[in-house]
């Protein structure tokens, strides 16, 4: 293929299948086009491999990153041929939280397949897989309620409770934060996290983590 080809561009928008040759796609101008069309996680989701962990309407109360019994775990278990790959978390109050304090992750190493250390209880709860909007049981498990050998490991994630305290007499808004992980974290086999507090909640909270399933 001569260098003329390959620095050439083709206008407009594309139709191909998998294993398809295509042309980088350039705009009327000349320039070259880099496109989140659709969005950001489009082309995972049209593949299928966009989940969603929720806790649901009810909600969660965190503990403390050195608890061992822990509200919102995902575990990708040993030999799964797949690195999880967390991209946004949504952290809605449900009321006026009692305390001030960072949310932040906890890690698990060496989780295994099978329960025991460090992993003894792991009550499932299926993730939402994003093309299909129904719960499947994909490569990663998803707990609400999990018990873990105790760690002092904490990776801040830059969101606090403190921007919605309020006094009791005061009506708290519903307040939504968001934490992107922007490819920051990967939890790989055998690997687990938890989102927990810096102090332990005492606040009702309600989370949403979307994350990937790639081959490792």
């Amino acid at each position: 293929m001569s260098e003329e080809m390959l620095s050439k561009l083709l206008v407009g928008p594309q139709t191909a299948i998998d294993g398809q040759w295509t042309n980088a796609r350039g705009g009327n101008e000349g320039q070259s086009i880099i496109s989140q069309l659709h969005g950001r996680y489009y082309e995972l989701n049209r593949r299928g491999q966009l989940y969603c962990a929720a806790t649901g309407v009810a909600g969660v109360v965190l503990p403390v990153y050195t608890a061992t019994a822990h509200k919102f775990v995902l575990w990708n278990q040993a030999a799964s041929g797949y690195n999880v790959v967390p991209l946004l978390l949504s952290v809605s109050t449900m009321g006026t939280p009692a305390v001030s304090s960072s949310l932040g992750l906890t890690t698990i190493i060496g989780a295994g397949t099978a329960l025991g250390t460090p992993i003894s209880a792991f009550a499932l709860t299926s993730p939402y897989n994003m093309k299909t909007l129904q719960p499947v049981a994909g490569i990663a498990k998803f707990s609400v309620a999990a018990t873990c050998v105790a760690t002092t490991a904490y990776i801040d994630l830059g969101i606090s409770s403190a921007g919605v305290l309020a006094a009791a007499s005061v009506t708290t808004p519903w307040v939504t934060l968001y934490h992107d992980f922007d490819g920051r974290v990967i939890v790989g086999p055998q690997n687990a996290i938890c989102v927990v507090g810096a102090i332990a909640q005492t606040a009702t909270l309600v989370l949403s983590l979307f994350y990937a399933e790639v081959p490792a």
